[in-house]
């Protein structure tokens, strides 16, 4: 079946289309309900272009159909963060949070198929390389792709849930987790899925089960779960937003009969092609490919509507059974003091380093133009890190680094955190790198990672020295301020957790350890009865608590 034509489909009414809240079905009649009551109201609207911000995936899902066959363009923002809202809304005139999946007291609407063509989607790519920028989607590209998934890898989901910690806005996740199920007639699982013991605990209850992820995830599940007591739960799992680290891939491949399936693309390309434990991939055979004249892969096909070729920023190698492998981005060479040099390759030599477990470095525009590097230590860093102070162990990288590198290209800003900062794709970001160098911050401090889980929000935060509050507070030792600690753990929780109204009183507040510059730490907070409970903690133990009341 097409896209075009899912509304029209006849299921039973009672059918589950997805599961949510721990296991309550939703149902196709509900689906179905939402989306009628949506047309109705915004088809006669002057609104043509709607941004689409709805946190529940099903409801996503209702209002993405219900604009277009109201004959609108759906606006997709690259995250529901504030910001992201307002750069979406220069391109929208509407905007849609939630949708009324009750059964529906209206006459049923008689649907007609979609034009493929002049049904349109807006997407704002997730900006892994600076500022998001706008990409238009045709039904016909989605619809295709839907299509080439189903014929690659149909057969073996047979009618397995679908289980996701990555979004529902980006790409992957539309795709992968919300069109792709819904047409293949797949229960998908709407919660939010991100917190491991969470995650483990419904497939456990619903397995064997599809699980839809990205490397940042799938890096650290080994860590905290036997790989063999889920493998009698997980059928398949797919992996995109990144490369999976090729020994990470060997371990599933190991411990679960098969390594994850990586899929290659991107927002504007769509799925280019995939790869499961290997260091090469295989195109889909509706795609073609070839290199530019500068040796970066170009794809062709029915995700682009069969136009122009598309060239993206990889350097890559087209090999002769027809698959390719990747070996860095044409946007990552850079010049410093006049000697061009690859950010992937000294990032690469520097994750070879036994005292790093991975690492990213960043090209910043300073007055002197240098390199910064973002360090994720091994245990044998952290261990030699436990016996002498950062500036040893950064000048044993360096060292390290000196045997390919001339000195003046080698990084010379250091950052070391606990995990790489990632977007909520879990995608390693440029911006989330070149973050951690701020020269002006405003009043806040890094966020290397956000997850939520029913109320309880937990942040991976880095507080750069040059944090202006550091300033006065006090002289020759400065140390992160009380009050905005405070602040941070009211502004956080107010935002993420949907607590109303307006402060009223702070109890059990505590302070055992100053907090000092470059430090990198987390922030819990626990919302229950309008109340805000807050903890700063890092490996040396806790920093400070508190709760806070609101009216």
């Amino acid at each position: 079946m097409s896209l075009s034509r899912l509304l029209l489909d006849i299921r039973p009414a009672e059918q589950p289309i997805a599961l949510k809240n721990r296991g309550s079905a939703v149902t196709w009649d509900a689906f179905i309900g939402g989306t009628e009551k949506l047309y109705s109201d915004i088809v006669s609207s002057t609104s043509d272009r709607w941004i689409l911000a709805c946190p529940d995936p099903i409801e996503f899902l209702a209002a993405m159909f219900a604009v277009w066959h109201a004959g609108k363009i759906p606006v997709i923002p690259s995250n529901y963060q504030k910001e992201s809202i307002s750069a979406a809304r220069s391109k929208s005139d509407g905007i849609i949070d939630n949708v009324d999946l009750s059964p529906s007291k209206r006459p049923p609407v008689k649907f007609n198929a979609l034009d493929l063509h002049a049904s349109k989607l807006i997407l704002f790519t997730s900006g892994s390389s600076g500022k998001p920028k706008l990409v238009e989607k045709t039904l016909l590209q989605l619809d295709s792709e839907v299509l080439s998934l189903e014929l690659q890898w149909g057969a073996r989901l047979n009618k397995y849930p679908v289980v996701a910690t990555v979004p529902h806005y980006h790409i992957y996740g539309l795709l992968f987790r919300l069109l792709w199920p819904v047409l293949a007639g797949r229960v998908f699982i709407a919660d939010e899925l991100t917190m491991p013991d969470i995650l483990f605990s419904q497939i456990r209850k619903i397995g064997p089960v599809v699980l839809i992820s990205s490397p940042a995830h799938l890096t650290r599940i080994p860590a905290l779960v036997d790989l063999q007591d889920i493998k009698p739960y997980v059928e398949c799992i797919f992996s995109s937003g990144a490369p999976l680290p090729h020994d990470v891939a060997s371990l599933y491949g190991e411990k679960m009969g098969s390594a994850p399936i990586e899929v290659y693309g991107s927002t504007e390309t769509g799925g280019i092609g995939w790869r499961q434990g290997s260091l090469s991939w295989t195109p889909f055979p509706s795609v073609n490919i070839r290199l530019s004249g500068a040796g970066t892969l170009e794809a062709k096909s029915q995700h682009t509507d069969n136009q122009d070729w598309f060239r993206t920023e990889d350097l890559a190698k087209i090999e002769e059974d027809g698959r390719f492998s990747i070996s860095g981005r044409a946007d990552r060479i850079v010049k410093i003091e006049g000697k061009r040099v690859s950010l992937d390759e000294i990032t690469d030599r520097l994750s070879n380093h036994p005292w790093t477990d991975s690492s990213g470095v960043v090209f910043l525009e300073k007055a002197r133009n240098t390199l910064g590097a973002v360090v994720v230590l091994s245990t044998e860093g952290s261990e030699q890190h436990s016996r002498q102070d950062k500036s040893q162990i950064v000048k044993r990288l360096k060292e390290h680094l000196s045997q390919w590198y001339d000195p003046v290209v080698i990084p010379r800003l250091w950052r070391f955190v606990s995990r790489m900062p990632t977007s909520d794709r879990g995608k390693t970001t440029i911006s989330g790198l070149t973050s951690l160098f701020a020269d002006d911050p405003a009043d806040g401090p890094v966020i290397i990672s956000m997850s939520k889980a029913d109320n309880v929000l937990d942040l991976l935060l880095f507080v750069p020295s040059t944090l202006p509050h550091f300033e006065g507070h006090f002289p020759e030792f400065p140390v992160l301020p009380g009050v905005l600690q405070i602040h941070w753990a009211a502004l956080y929780g107010m935002r993420e957790l949907n607590i109303k109204g307006h402060f009223a009183r702070i109890k059990k507040l505590k302070f055992h350890r100053v907090i000092l510059p470059n430090t990198e730490l987390t922030l819990q907070v626990v919302a229950h009865n309008n109340k805000l409970d807050f903890s700063y903690k890092t490996a040396e133990g806790m920093h400070s608590s508190g709760q806070l009341e609101f009216k």
